[in-house]
């Protein structure tokens, strides 16, 4: 009898857990999957930045948008990759800036949490998103330099501008393509070079995002979760900012987060999102 009541007990601290929250600031929040369908865990084993986990995210747990970590080749080609060196999530070493596309073209994901079946390369930007140019779904590119390892890092930056301008122009994805990074620098080259791309300013102090965005004229602001209170959420937005709240992973940070009132939620959990905005 013990084992019935405390299973009826647990569904219902699981349903209540899972419910929507009862008030909603904002219920147009940007459900955005982080790296596609979220970085792992031991629920989720598909690795980040790939076209598996895009899929994922997009086709499967219903994700309006995906953030996507982009670096560039040597040679000007655009690859998805977070980390600065290859061989923290691949069998590869060292920088992607320093090396050529067919160098780093074989080179395989590495999977932490369980099997993928057939092996994973590195995706390159283009061939990973050719299914969803047209459409509805949108996408933030997290624009990453590994500096440390970048040869000539100023000269590299405006090839990267160059590059991923002409990537968004050239495949008509300016109203479903916003580009973020903390690189101050680079956003401000984007934006000499079209005044029409919607760009993102990360920052981890919240008054220096908003008033850095104001000043040039960005579109919107990134910050992590725990940095930014409903107060600031509103006063960016009266600012004509968007908001960007990531670093959502757990139930408690999805209410917090949904709470605020942001205008996208990147979360590790595409599913557990949406069950708190009750969609």
């Amino acid at each position: 009898m013990r084992s019935i009541h405390y299973i009826i007990i647990l569904a219902m601290a699981t349903l209540a857990a899972c419910s929507p929250l009862q008030e909603i600031p904002n219920p147009e929040i940007l459900i955005t999957g982080h790296g596609g369908a979220g970085f792992e865990t031991f629920r989720n084993s598909i690795p980040p930045n790939t076209i598996r986990s895009i899929k994922q995210a997009l086709e499967i747990e219903g994700a309006e948008a995906v953030e996507l970590d982009v670096q560039m080749t040597q040679d000007c080609v655009l690859v998805l990759y977070h980390d600065n060196d290859l061989v923290s999530a691949t069998d590869c070493q060292g920088c992607i800036p320093t090396k050529t596309w067919h160098e780093i073209q074989p080179c395989n994901i590495l999977n932490r949490y369980g099997p993928m079946g057939s092996p994973q390369n590195l995706p390159r930007l283009d061939s990973a998103l050719q299914p969803y140019l047209e459409g509805d779904r949108r996408f933030f590119l997290n624009l990453k330099i590994p500096y440390d390892c970048s040869p000539e890092p100023d000269k590299f930056r405006d090839a990267f501008i160059q590059t991923i301008g002409d990537w968004v122009e050239g495949n008509g994805m300016k109203d479903r393509v916003w580009l973020e990074t903390f690189d101050l620098e680079m956003l401000v080259g984007l934006q000499r070079e079209d005044s029409t791309l919607r760009l993102i300013y990360d920052d981890d102090q919240v008054d220096r995002a908003i008033s850095t965005a104001v000043q040039y004229g960005f579109a919107g602001i990134g910050v992590v979760n725990e940095a930014m209170d409903a107060q600031e959420v509103a006063h960016a937005q009266s600012q004509g900012l968007m908001v960007v709240i990531w670093g959502v992973r757990v139930l408690e940070g999805t209410k917090q987060a949904v709470s605020k009132g942001p205008d996208a939620i990147m979360t590790d959990d595409i599913r557990m999102l949406r069950n708190v905005l009750g969609r």
